[in-house]
């Protein structure tokens, strides 16, 4: 869309405005000349609103091009019609010659000065010259100009390197120093230094207001601005908060329009507070009228805000996207809602709203959001999305077909889910409406168009609600900065603000917010012709100061015909109001009524062809208005329905209750006051922005759009130079140089600069600036005469000042050379006073030294006897310590030995233990083998004479108590006079002892004493008996009782059996008994063989060990022996000395030798091992060697003992026999030793 057509009023802008420097008009000279399309006027006549669009369309077609000033007052030529005699003949730099008006050329200005930083130190100040002037600077990437106190800053279109670190460091003299302020560039920086500078100075607050049409970059602009307070002034952690407030405002402020892809859609007014250090210790933000309505609809080309397209593509986890009901994170995302889908616009050139979406995130967890509360809001905003594609049906139980209910399908559900509402309480309050009277409630039914508009209704203050509670949430976290509450009580009460609002507009339809937006615009235009024109001259004029006066604009007459209100008139927003109070207005009444209240209005004008548009004309051109929506908009009303139904939401994790709740408030306080419709509140924050505006010290910045398309390097003259005159710039140029913008009140002049007079006259102008009496005389004279005494010390021209009268008035400069002296003077005053400190600091520093030199030896030397009687009694102490530490030690050595000693007398005691006790366990071992062969010995007499166990013990009765003991004679000494008594089981068993208690079977009865054949028996020849152990001693005694009873059944007996028994004897007498003796020997030495091999192994397994101990023992006393001596140990067992060394290759020898390398150990040779082998066997074979085994034809052949072999055999043992019938274990038992052994 093509920017809004330039209005020039003919007695200001094409009056002197371009005859600036007509009267240096010379033959030769550079001149510009104002090319005219062909047949349009040069002159726009009649006052009218026509004939000032005529000239505006003439000029904005008109283009300066250079040339040269050939002839002046020559005849009217070929290209000019009707000339007056004003008029020149211009060379063109292309080769044309034309003739023009004198009024259509201006001086151009020499080439030196091409791309000067300060309009006003032009030779010629004059649109062409300022655009060229513009346009230099641009093409070199200079983007910002001075014209005067204004800071021209145009919008490069791309990123410069002007805003880096050093860039600021290099600025931040310019915050202290004016004198050095002046010496650099333009740039914002400086801008905001010399904001800083005043209000340090002046104690006074300051503000800096940016200014421009949209998307001549006064968002950029207002960053610049606060980054270069956060360097200056930071420290405190407020400046970054306060710049993370830029991204967040942006995402949720900020959408694409027509002419600008970042455009704010709200107003801001910044606020930074400093301390008494002069740091950013809080801050403070302030909004005006966000555009709501481009929440549910937008033009062609243009986007929704920011914050809709970067949640949609920037939310990457499935499952946020699935609780939030949003589609898949791609390209069309925004087409799934209608409010993003119908302006066909969804993506930026060069934006990554994923990576936005980030920045966003991080920004709202700095500035105290928590997840929780980001989370609750993204719920809120896709809640909001899907308000849009709720769609309305007809009811079903409505046969009239006028009543809507929502319609049931996804939409419903998911915003019903995100909202926290039930649907059909939302279908309830979307589609009627409770009219409350006093007498009754009313409930209307709305049609699909009123259903609609509550729909959309909603939306916008949901949304309009958040981005409130999020200005909130910002401002608490930044008062409530920890800086902010540490330096509250040293605040200073000086703030800078920045304001940053909506340029002027004007699109092919404009509505209610682009009428309030240009309102904004004026009333600031105004502020700044007031205070740079207007107030200027005024100054000057109550000052009686004399200067050309410069011809300006008002724009009062436009402000009028918005804002104006009864009793002096009636504006739009009053009509506008008025009839938003009548139940049956519409927009057309509304049209009508301003037809009739502001027909006469210059400003105000309406079109036949289009009867629904009024047409206003603003500074910066005319502007038609559609006055569709008006009344709706300035009321703003939201159905109390609505109002509830949010109130009294209970969805989890949902901020609508709480948005509903604040709402519910604002309305009640609104209703309160009255009912203040949109547009009187607006106007109110207006007037109220401007009056806090005026309390501070002023500083403008006026951003210029370079071109529509916004591409880099293109450069639109007539463009610009339109943006130029709207904003006032030009005027404020001639003001600054021909004017004198620098002023001082005479006392405040008189204050600052009497130091630079000698201390008498410094003092009298002190006294009569003060109006002091001296005494009985009154000094002479007053402030106005010190101001005339001092500018005389400066040596100023006349014409760089003028004193007025109350303040004096310097031209351009001038305060920079009166700076300059005052710095001088104040510089070398300071260097006296800290050359006069310094001497005065040094005495005191060489006296202070000198007494500190004296201490410090004093000290010293203290220090040093105090170490010496520590050491002193140090060494005292480590004496008695060495003592006591002697006598532990020695003690500790002493029971080292006793525990020594007990030692190996615990070894040898325990030696002595284990040798006795393996002799008890060898003679046990020889009683078991003994008892063994007793019972083979046994075994084998029951098998010899072919009997049963009973009979076998009734013939050893009766070989008893025939003197059986004399068995031990051999057979060969019986006589044939002695014949053997037959044997039969009668006669056994009548010689059989008579049964006892315990009965023949008991295991008593089958016991035989070893004592009962020890007497020797030689009254009666018996057959020969094997060797038997006699049973217990029970048995034996009674044996001896019944010996005498049954000495004569034990004759009838033998009688009896004598016959059968010496047959059986005789007959088996030689092969039985050679064959059982051979078998017994072969078992018996078998036997012995195989415990002799086990013994003897065991027995050098232990032997080896106890060598081996015995040496180690041995060796330990040697060495306890040579370490401490022989005289505190106790003597060493006789025993123990004699004891050998285990033989080499023993396993011991090798522990033995390990013990002690260097001791020489006693000889110990291998035969000595050997013999110490030989006797151990010895006495081994001793130990366990039975009974003495005879021939067979001795006595011990038969298996009795002779009587002296009897001490041979170990008295005390016992041996044991099996009970009569209870088999013969013996060889099993043999059996399994001999498996055992194997």
């Amino acid at each position: 869309m093509a920017p809004p057509k330039a209005v020039e009023r003919p007695s200001s802008r094409l009056g002197p405005s371009i005859n600036d420097g007509a009267e240096a008009l010379a033959k030769g000279s550079r001149v510009w000349v104002l090319a005219m399309p062909e047949g349009s006027k040069s002159r726009a006549g009649g006052n009218g609103t026509a004939s000032v669009a005529a000239a505006a369309a003439a000029a904005a077609n008109s283009t300066w091009v250079p040339g040269e000033l050939r002839a002046l007052n020559v005849e009217a030529g070929e290209e000019v019609g009707n000339a007056s005699a004003s008029t020149g003949q211009v060379a063109l730099d292309d080769g044309r010659l034309l003739t023009v008006e004198l009024h259509r050329i201006v001086p151009a200005n020499p080439k030196l000065q091409e791309g000067i930083p300060d309009l006003t130190h032009l030779s010629y100040l004059n649109e062409p010259g300022i655009t060229y002037n513009l346009e230099a600077r641009y093409q070199g990437d200079e983007i910002y100009t001075f014209a005067g106190p204004v800071l021209i800053a145009l919008n490069p279109c791309k990123p410069l390197p002007l805003y880096t670190p050093e860039m600021a460091t290099k600025y931040r003299a310019g915050a202290r120093d004016v004198v050095a302020s002046a010496l650099l560039p333009p740039h914002i920086y400086l801008v905001a230094a010399n904001a800083f500078r005043r209000m340090l100075r002046e104690k006074c607050n300051q503000s800096l207001i940016v200014n421009g049409e949209s998307g001549a970059g006064k968002t950029e602009t207002t960053k610049k601005a606060m980054q270069y307070f956060a360097t200056l002034a930071g420290g405190t952690g407020v400046e970054g908060q306060v710049l993370e407030t830029n991204p967040i405002l942006e995402a949720f402020g900020n959408a694409k329009t027509l002419r600008n892809h970042n455009s704010s859609r709200f107003g801001k007014l910044i606020q930074m507070h400093f301390n008494a250090s002069h740091h950013i210790c809080g801050a403070r933000i302030k909004t005006y009228l966000l555009e709501k309505s481009r929440v549910v609809h937008q033009l062609k080309g243009e986007r929704s805000f920011h914050i809709f397209y970067q949640m949609l593509r920037g939310l990457k986890d499935p499952a946020r996207r699935a609780a939030l009901h949003l589609p898949p994170p791609n390209r069309d995302a925004p087409c799934a809602f209608k409010c993003l889908a119908q302006s066909a616009c969804w993506e930026l050139e060069g934006v990554d709203d994923a990576a936005d979406f980030s920045i966003v995130c991080d920004a709202l967890a700095d500035v105290g959001v928590t997840p929780q509360m980001q989370d609750a809001l993204m719920r809120l905003l896709s809640g909001v999305l899907w308000l849009s594609n709720l769609e309305f049906v007809h009811d079903e139980a409505d046969r009239n077909g006028e009543t809507y209910v929502l319609a049931q399908g996804p939409a419903l559900d998911a915003c019903c889910d995100l909202l926290g509402v039930q649907p059909e309480d939302l279908s309830a309050s979307l589609t009627r409406k409770r009219i409350v009277t006093p007498s009754e409630t009313i409930v209307k039914i709305l049609n699909l168009e009123e259903c609609l508009d509550c729909r959309d209704a909603l939306a916008k203050a949901l949304y309009a609600a958040a981005f409130e509670w999020i200005v909130e949430a910002i401002n608490r976290k930044l008062d409530n900065a920890p800086a902010s509450r540490q330096n509250a009580a040293s605040s200073s009460g000086l703030s800078i603000s920045i304001l940053d609002i909506y340029g002027f507009e004007a699109f092919n339809t404009n509505s209610f917010e682009q009428l309030c937006i240009n309102y904004a615009n004026e009333r600031l235009q105004q502020q700044f012709t007031r205070h740079h024109v207007r107030g200027e001259q005024q100054e000057y004029e109550s000052e009686g100061i004399d200067w050309t006066k410069v011809e300006f604009v008002d724009n009062q007459e436009c402000v009028d015909v918005i804002e104006q209100a009864p009793p002096k008139g009636l504006g739009v927003l009053a009509v506008l109001d008025a009839q938003c109070r009548f139940p049956k207005s519409t927009d057309m009444t509304f049209v009508e009524t301003l037809k009739e209240a502001l027909a006469t209005h210059p400003h105000f004008s309406t079109n036949v062809r289009a009867p629904r548009e009024f047409t206003v004309l603003h500074y910066a051109g005319l502007v038609p208005y559609d006055c569709t929506g008006f009344l709706d908009k300035n009321k703003d009303t939201l159905n109390p329905d609505l109002i509830e139904l949010m109130a009294s939401a209970n969805g989890e994790g949902s901020m609508v209750p709480m948005l509903g709740q604040s709402i519910k408030d604002d309305c009640d306080a609104n209703t309160r006051r009255g009912g203040q419709s949109v547009g009187s509140r607006f106007s109110q924050q207006l007037k109220e922005l401007i009056i806090e505006l005026d309390a501070t010290g002023l500083h403008f910045v006026r951003c210029i759009k370079p071109n529509d398309k916004l591409e880099p390097g293109d450069f639109e003259g007539p463009m610009i130079l339109h943006q130029l005159r709207c904003c006032g710039v030009l005027e404020v140029a001639r003001i600054a140089r021909a004017g004198f913008p620098t002023r001082y009140g005479h006392q405040a002049f008189a204050e600052r600069y009497s130091i630079l007079l000698p201390p008498e006259e410094q003092a009298a102008l002190l006294a009569a600036a003060e109006g002091v009496k001296s005494g009985k005389q009154v000094l002479q004279g007053d402030a106005l005469e010190a101001c005339r005494k001092l500018v005389d010390k400066f040596g100023l021209e006349p014409s760089q000042y003028q004193v007025g009268r109350t303040k004096i008035f310097f031209r351009p400069g001038v305060l920079g050379f009166v700076e300059d002296k005052w710095a001088a003077m104040q510089s070398g005053t300071l260097l006296i006073q800290a050359s006069w400190r310094m001497c005065q600091q040094r005495r005191r520093y060489a006296a202070v030294r000198g007494a500190t030199v004296a201490l410090q030896s004093a000290w010293r030397a203290r220090a040093v006897w105090l170490a010496f009687l520590q050491m002193r009694r140090e060494l005292a102490a480590a004496r008695v310590l060495q003592a006591a530490w002697r006598g532990h030690a020695a003690r500790c050595r002493f029971l080292a030995t006793c525990q020594a000693a007990r030692t190996v007398q615990e070894a040898w005691r325990h030696l002595q233990l284990r040798r006795q006790l393996l002799a008890r366990v060898a003679e046990r071992k020889e009683r078991e083998l003994a008892a063994k062969l007793e019972q083979e010995s046994f075994t084998s007499l029951r098998k010899k004479f072919g009997c049963e166990m009973d009979e076998v013990q009734s013939a050893l009765a009766f070989w008893r108590s025939q003197g059986g003991s004399s068995t031990s004679q051999p057979s060969s000494a019986r006589t044939p006079t002695q014949p053997s008594t037959p044997f039969t089981p009668d006669a056994a068993a009548a010689a059989a002892p008579p049964p006892t208690a315990t009965g023949p079977h008991t295991p008593a009865s089958t016991h035989v004493s070893p004592r009962a054949h020890t007497a020797p028996q030689t009254t009666t020849q018996a057959p020969p008996m094997p060797h038997i152990k006699t049973t217990s001693p029970e048995a034996a005694a009674n044996g001896g009782v019944s010996a005498a009873a049954n000495s004569a059944a034990a004759t009838a007996a033998a009688a009896a059996t004598a016959q059968r028994f010496a047959v059986l004897q005789e007959a088996k007498e030689t092969a039985e008994r050679l064959g059982l003796e051979n078998i017994r020997l072969n078992k018996q030495l078998q036997l012995e063989r195989s415990l002799k091999e086990r013994y003897q192994h065991k027995y050098e397994e232990q032997n080896a060990m106890w060598s081996e101990q015995l040496h180690t023992l041995q060796e330990y006393i040697l060495q306890v022996r040579s370490t401490f001596g022989d005289t505190r140990l106790p003597p060493l067992p006789s025993a123990l000395l004699r004891v050998p060394a285990p033989p080499v290759g023993h396993p011991a020898s090798h522990h033995h030798q390990s013990l002690n390398p260097l001791q020489e150990r006693p000889a110990f040779t291998e035969a000595k091992a050997a013999s110490f082998k030989r006797e151990a066997e010895a006495k081994a074979t001793q130990a366990r060697k039975p009974s003495s085994i005879a021939s067979p034809g001795s006595a011990t052949s038969t298996g009795v003992k002779s009587p002296t072999s009897q001490p041979a055999s170990r008295s005390g043992s016992t041996h044991r026999s099996r009970p009569v019938g209870g088999g013969s274990p013996a060889s099993t038992d043999e059996r399994q030793q001999q498996q055992q052994q194997q």
